[in-house]
């Protein structure tokens, strides 16, 4: 059982909720357990603290379109390595694409991804199952048995389906399941041979260009199939003013459509292949600003549902080769963030609307087959994500957790980081200047004695700076009890205090027997006894909790309810009681 987290200060953004306000909240048993002001407390056990003062805090990221590579190219890119890319990334749900070698055309495909995401993977990835065998556009897949395995889409992303009327089948199996039909949209007879944007740069380049209508042909025609179908229609990684237009007429007619976007295409332009940068080498190509401005306006209107990265890593070796030669794809996952931010800090689009492409509206396509995602309503799964819009940092590549360091952002500054990711409760990710504190809580409405008998048992690493606090128990009245390694210390410093049987190692009853039968009003223990239940201060806690007394587990409570009674107040004003039985299960 995991430790509870008081996420405090925060500015909670959540757009599923249309929550934008400081606040805190609480992460229990791998789900969102309580929300209140940030001056609130959660009715909640022990727990670790985290202060978000300065931080935003948000769902955690969704992304729609990705590429991890295994099995058949682990090279590139690994399960294991690419959860962990994307955790550092923010994100907390990926979908991967199916052209792998072998491709995910079949249940035992599927079954394969998902096993090994649970087994080596740090966050949830949902496979995307092929449309055709073998991913070449001739005979669709068994499409029942990849949505049952659990696939969420179908798509052979990288090639498009060329037959209209296979896709129209597509289309038209999909709807039993109701999953999405996710096109790679590109007229390979347009493109043939094309490298980048066509366009005056290419020319000056000598190099082949992949004109925008090569994109929009295929958008056009899967919009009229997805008209005569009534299918859900997913269009990837758009890129074209033009695409725009198109999916903004479908929806105006009640097609069943949504798009995705990528960080680069809403940031880059053709501009950045200037020099034969292999790294800025993608596929739909970096289009012109002109084109930046219709997605991002495609973005505020709602045209464009969701940003996707469409993480593509590649080694080393394949992208130092002449351009013509090199693969598409860049790795996007640790730059997402720090890239879109750069709209938010030109004014281009709001923080809210970020988020929200980020989280909800992916969440939204997903649907809730797998629990609420997208959202930090309570009940739904602890997966959250913790940023520092302001902060600025470089871009190196070479310390990428993805094996992937093809990105053209290399050396570059961003200003927007993320420093936490969550999953189910746990840290998949976490920045070394984010520290945790280490709670622990008294119960609801006991009474701490004014004046009473207060037994010590103290670790030897914390008994300095225990001292202080105890000297204020007993300046308040109180008399004092300990266990013998702690008697012995506070007898050196010149305290009265009556030894409590011997170390606790040796598993004497008469220390639980002396809280039992009520000789003693509270405790203050800091032994935490290691994951062995039975040894150390666990029996202490736990008989503590039976006898419902003030157990103080940590000096941060010990050290606050000595200033209590010195103020002659007989009440403590946090509300929880520590949870023994985490230490037992742990």
């Amino acid at each position: 059982m995991m430790k509870p987290l008081l996420i405090r200060n925060g500015h909670i953004i959540d757009p599923s909720q249309k929550l934008d306000e400081i606040s805190s909240l609480l992460i229990a048993d791998g789900r969102i357990s309580w929300l209140g002001g940030k001056d609130d407390t959660p009715p909640s056990s022990g727990y670790d603290s985290l202060d978000a003062g300065g931080l935003i805090v948000c769902p955690g990221f969704i992304d729609l379109h990705c590429h991890l590579r295994q099995p058949g190219f682990e090279e590139k890119e690994t399960i294991a390595s690419g959860s962990r890319s994307a955790a550092k990334g923010g994100f907390t749900t990926i979908c991967c694409m199916p052209n792998t070698n072998p491709p995910l055309d079949s249940q035992a495909m599927i079954d394969y991804v998902k096993s090994t995401a649970n087994s080596e993977g740090v966050i949830r990835m949902l496979p995307i199952g092929c449309i055709s065998k073998g991913r070449n556009g001739k005979e669709l897949v068994e499409m029942g048995e990849l949505a049952k395995a659990g696939a969420v889409g179908f798509s052979d992303d990288g090639e498009p389906i060329k037959s209209s009327r296979l896709m129209r089948q597509a289309m038209e199996y999909s709807l039993a399941f109701g999953l999405p039909i996710i096109e790679h949209c590109e007229d390979k007879l347009l493109a043939e041979g094309g490298q980048m944007n066509e366009g005056i740069i290419a020319t000056r380049l000598g190099l082949c260009g992949i004109p925008a209508a090569a994109e929009e042909n295929i958008v056009a025609r899967d919009i009229t199939l997805a008209k005569l179908t009534g299918a859900r229609l997913h269009i990837a990684h758009v890129s074209t003013e033009g695409s725009v237009e198109l999916i903004q007429r479908a929806k105006e007619k009640g097609i069943n459509i949504t798009a995705e976007v990528t960080p680069h295409h809403l940031t880059l332009t053709e501009e950045r292949v200037i020099g034969y940068d292999t790294n800025a080498k993608v596929n739909p190509p970096l289009r012109t600003e002109k084109d930046i401005k219709a997605l991002i306006r495609g973005l505020k209107e709602g045209v464009i549902d969701v940003i996707a990265t469409d993480h593509a890593p590649h080694t080393d070796n394949e992208k130092l080769c002449e351009f013509a030669l090199a693969p598409f794809g860049i790795s996007g996952f640790e730059t997402a963030l720090g890239s879109l931010m750069s709209l938010v800090h030109n004014g281009q689009i709001d923080i809210e609307l970020l988020i929200s492409k980020l989280t909800v509206e992916p969440a939204k396509i997903i649907g809730d087959r797998f629990g609420r995602l997208g959202t930090l309503a309570i009940g739904a799964p602890s997966d959250v994500t913790i940023f520092d819009p302001g902060m600025e940092w470089t871009v190196d590549t070479n310390k990428f957790v993805s094996r992937g360091k093809n990105n053209p952002l290399n050396g570059e500054r961003l200003k927007g980081r993320v420093m936490a990711t969550i999953y189910k409760g746990k840290f998949t990710y976490k920045d070394d200047s984010v520290k945790l504190e280490a709670k622990a809580l008294l119960a609801a409405g006991l009474m701490l004695p004014e004046k009473g008998a207060i037994l010590f048992s103290i670790a030897d690493k914390d008994k300095a700076e225990a001292l202080p606090v105890i000297k204020r128990f007993f300046n308040t009245g109180c008399r004092l009890y300990a266990t013998e390694g702690t008697s012995a210390f506070l007898q050196s410093a010149g305290l009265p205090v009556k030894m409590i049987g011997k170390k606790l190692s040796e598993g004497h009853p008469n220390v639980v027997d002396i809280i039992q039968d009520g000789t003693v009003d509270g405790v203050v223990n800091t032994i935490t006894g290691g994951r062995v239940p039975l040894r150390d201060g666990f029996h202490i806690r736990r008989a503590a909790a039976e006898k419902r007394i003030p157990c103080f587990t940590s000096l941060d409570t010990a050290r606050v309810a000595a200033e209590v009674l010195i103020d002659n107040h007989k009440s403590f004003s946090v509300k929880s009681l520590p949870d023994y039985r985490t230490e037992e299960s742990a």
